[in-house]
């Protein structure tokens, strides 16, 4: 889903730290008439001998209840990443101070993700989780998991739109067109790692509380609170908390 449909201003800290950005490669996707899917090979990049470093990721979603704007979803998806001969895999959040959930002693060859994902809309109210779980291969072998899950509704009854032949949710259209669109929300999200040689034992929790206004489909003002904590030290700190705001512009 596109960061401008999200119902958060930021995506979670799960989804930061086990999700990649766009890279070069080809892409095979369609949908049926409850079923979506996409899978793509991509360049990972090169190591230093100048061998290419390879990602296949896919995704599959099915929604076994659509009636009227009501929707039951869910999904699957993978990522089997070639880190190259010798090795590194930037695992952690980039945003603000650095979240490193490996040690930077431990290098990975090869990197495989699995998430689960499951959302719902009923009226007003809608429900969205997902779990990943990714494995390191390696002299030291690692692992890694982590979860967010997120409930919200708007307080003035409009519906969350469903993109069937995506498996994503669309853009808010408010039904008052002079008041616009109100919607609050709370989301949990907790990442955590480990190795054989307890070289990586780190935990993150992170409580997100926000509000959304909604003019219109295309401007919308965000307010959200953030709570987090740390069993390592990010930035001189293992907790704190922040207040984003954000207006938004689309078209």
């Amino acid at each position: 889903m596109s960061n401008n449909n999200i119902t958060s201003i930021e995506r979670s800290i799960a989804s930061e730290v086990f999700t990649f950005g766009r890279k070069e490669g080809i892409t095979l996707a369609g949908s049926g008439e409850r079923i979506a899917y996409s899978i793509g090979a991509f360049k990972n990049g090169n190591d230093s001998s100048g061998d290419l470093e390879g990602a296949v990721t896919g995704r599959i979603t099915y929604a076994p209840y659509l009636d009227n704007g009501k929707v039951v979803n869910f999904g699957l998806g993978f990522s089997e990443r070639d880190n190259g001969s010798e090795g590194s895999f930037p695992l952690g959040s980039n945003k603000g101070d650095k979240i490193d959930l490996l040690h930077p002693a431990i290098t990975t060859e090869d990197t495989s993700i699995i998430n689960i994902e499951a959302a719902s809309v009923m009226g007003p109210f809608h429900f969205t989780a997902e779990y990943f779980t990714a494995e390191f291969y390696g002299e030291i072998e690692s692992e890694a998991d982590g979860y967010w899950i997120q409930f919200a509704t708007f307080l003035t009854g409009e519906s969350r739109a469903y993109r069937q032949s995506k498996g994503l949710f669309g853009r808010v259209k408010p039904r008052d067109s002079k008041k616009g669109a109100w919607e609050i929300y709370l989301r949990s999200s907790q990442v955590s790692s480990e190795d054989d040689m307890n070289l990586s034992n780190t935990d993150v929790d992170s409580i997100t509380i926000g509000v959304n206004w909604y003019y219109n489909q295309h401007v919308r003002v965000s307010m959200n609170f953030i709570q987090i904590d740390s069993s390592e030290d990010i930035g001189g700190e293992d907790s704190g908390n922040a207040f984003n705001t954000r207006f938004q512009l689309t078209f």
